[in-house]
């Protein structure tokens, strides 16, 4: 798969991407994890990557809060403190806030991305760090296929994947306190009966109606309705077999080791 992160950005200008996090009972069941492993002496926060501010707006009245986002659409979509920035290079002072939360945002990243965004995290916190991430996606999974230039990519353009002792060692001035698991069952594909899908039924991404996706390479937004097929029932069913469902996120607290250095001055 080939992707940048300039083509993440314009996928979620889309306001049409933003749509599936109001009312959506996974996004507030996410709201209530985080929510509970909130440690009470984080006063002020950081969420970057908050999207429309589901959580900042969730968190207000509790803690003082910025959402950080380097989406205009997202961000006009709240009137709380914000901030249009990349996590990348976040616009704070080194330990800025007592917690900065990140949700979703680490597996939209190149791997040198994916470094600096783990640097800031750690930068801009003073004591802790709250991340989630899809757990041991393969970006695969919910893969397009571009009618036009024949690209392939994950339809959220997820480039990353992640188990709990790779999100650890990304933050090693850090120690692993709490850990949870949520969202929606989902049940992950075998490599190789995937692998069956994508060359020899030549099935991509199956999505309920109308596909969402943005293809990387030419820009291309129009992407056929899925129609299966006999090879592809065969292997989505020995693929149910298989692979059981499980929690779609996992979700970390970290606290900065004690007497643990904050690098990077700002």
């Amino acid at each position: 798969m080939r992707s940048d992160p300039s083509d993440s950005a314009a996928l979620f200008e889309d306001a049409a991407s933003w749509q599936a996090y109001e009312s959506n009972p996974y996004i507030e069941e996410r709201t209530r994890i985080v929510r509970s492993m909130l440690p009470a002496g984080a006063q002020t926060f950081l969420d970057v990557g908050c999207g429309n501010g589901i959580l900042v707006r969730a968190l207000s009245g509790e803690r003082a809060g910025i959402g950080v986002d380097p989406s205009l659409t997202a961000l006009r979509a709240f009137e709380h403190p914000r901030a249009c920035a990349r996590g990348e290079r976040l616009p704070f002072r080194k330990a800025a806030v007592d917690l900065v939360i990140c949700l979703e945002v680490l597996e939209h990243l190149t791997t040198e991305g994916l470094l600096a965004c783990a640097s800031e995290l750690s930068r801009t916190t003073r004591r802790w760090l709250l991340v989630a991430t899809p757990e041991d996606e393969n970006p695969l999974r919910n893969a397009l296929r571009c009618p036009i230039c024949g690209t392939v990519f994950n339809r959220s353009h997820h480039m990353q994947r992640f188990d709990r002792d790779r999100l650890v060692r990304l933050f090693p001035g850090f120690e692993l306190r709490l850990l949870r698991r949520g969202g929606q069952p989902v049940r992950a594909y075998r490599a190789w009966l995937l692998w069956l899908r994508h060359h020899l039924a030549r099935r991509y991404y199956r999505g309920p109606g109308e596909t969402h996706g943005l293809c990387p390479r030419c820009g291309n937004r129009e992407f056929p309705r899925f129609r299966s097929n006999l090879r592809s029932v065969l292997l989505d069913a020995m693929n149910r077999i298989l692979s059981p469902r499980r929690p779609y996120w996992i979700l970390l607290l970290l606290e900065r080791r004690s007497g643990g250095s904050i690098g990077g001055d700002r």
